[in-house]
């Protein structure tokens, strides 16, 4: 259902710290970031499969966006994924306190219901 995408794509700043935030708590193998989820042609910042959990990094490329932003997360919520978004300023801010509400989310695992508010992406921070 994903591929990782190759050389087409470099890491933001803040994605990079972000990364090395997630890698301090949690085990590797467990963080897949860059990947396309080729069924709806959408790349995203990071995505956690065991808890079908997307996190995308928003800096200023996302804005005046916001609803195509909003629009992509019904789509991926109503196939079952749960979204969070972040902004880059959070994330330079403190990447250890933002991995750590995403660490603690991937922990618990998938929701149970993925209809529970679908229409909206969760924000941390």
């Amino acid at each position: 259902m994903k591929k990782k995408l190759r050389g087409e794509y470099k890491r933001t700043p803040s994605e990079w710290r972000l990364w090395r935030a997630l890698r301090a708590l949690l085990p590797l193998e467990s963080i897949e970031s860059q990947w396309w989820l080729p069924d709806m042609d959408y790349r995203v910042d990071f995505y956690f499969e065991a808890a079908r959990f997307i996190v995308e990094v928003d800096g200023h490329s996302h804005e005046g966006q916001e609803a195509e932003d909003h629009e992509r997360s019904v789509v991926l919520r109503s196939l079952g994924y749960e979204v969070a978004r972040v902004t880059v300023e959070d994330v330079m801010a403190d990447p250890d306190r933002i991995a750590a509400l995403i660490a603690d989310h991937v922990d618990r695992g998938p929701i149970p219901d993925p209809g529970i508010g679908r229409h909206n992406a969760r924000r941390f921070a």
